[in-house]
């Protein structure tokens, strides 16, 4: 059985913010399943539950089949509620070091 999803109304005004990581090498399945996730989840009122950011150094992620366009920078990682990093293809590469200091603060 399903639990309605019912928020907090005086922990805080604005939406759960979950930011989704991309970078050259992501695995397209793991960056888009969290956007599609999160993204549907609706209050009890009909508006979205959560604000999805897809997040990265540039404006432009390339990935083994396609190139994506990225609308935030990484400055939103840091505001972020929930922070999602994708798999890389291959596993061993390494991810830029910039992305990795993001992800420490």
């Amino acid at each position: 059985m399903f639990e309605r999803f019912e928020p907090d109304r005086g922990a805080r005004a604005r939406r759960h913010m979950v930011a989704v990581v991309a970078f050259d090498g992501v695995v397209l399945g793991d960056l888009a399943t969290p956007c599609e996730v999160f993204g549907r989840v609706r209050s009890p009122e009909g508006r979205p539950a959560y604000e999805v950011r897809i997040c990265s150094l540039g404006r432009e992620v390339r990935s083994e089949h396609v190139t994506l366009k990225a609308p935030w920078r990484l400055s939103s990682v840091r505001r972020a509620d929930t922070v999602i990093v994708p798999g890389i293809d291959p596993l061993d590469r390494p991810l830029p070091e910039e992305l990795l200091r993001a992800l420490r603060c």
